[in-house]
């Protein structure tokens, strides 16, 4: 029930919540911080919109995240849903 609606209410703005969630994901892109050096450090792997925050940052942890098989990702299922893999997994 969360966030359900029983009628559409349109934004007054003209964008939907989802906008927020994009926004950040195009974010993470360009800014990586380095949980080793802390946050006011990058990575300083490349720029631009490469999706290492989705398909990894470096060829172990793409290794991690690949299923070898069809060329698909990792997942896990929840509730009969595809969800990528929890941290733990991966």
């Amino acid at each position: 029930r969360f966030l359900l609606r029983r009628k559409f209410i349109p934004d007054p703005q003209g964008t939907n919540l989802m906008f927020a969630f994009f926004a950040q994901h195009f974010t993470h892109q360009f800014f990586k911080t380095s949980g080793k050096m802390g946050p006011g450090f990058t990575k300083a792997l490349g720029h631009g919109v490469d999706l290492g925050h989705i398909y990894g940052d470096n060829l172990e942890r793409q290794y991690q995240l690949r299923l070898f098989k069809d060329g698909k990702l990792k997942y896990q299922m929840l509730n009969g849903e595809v969800y990528p893999p929890s941290v733990e997994e991966a």
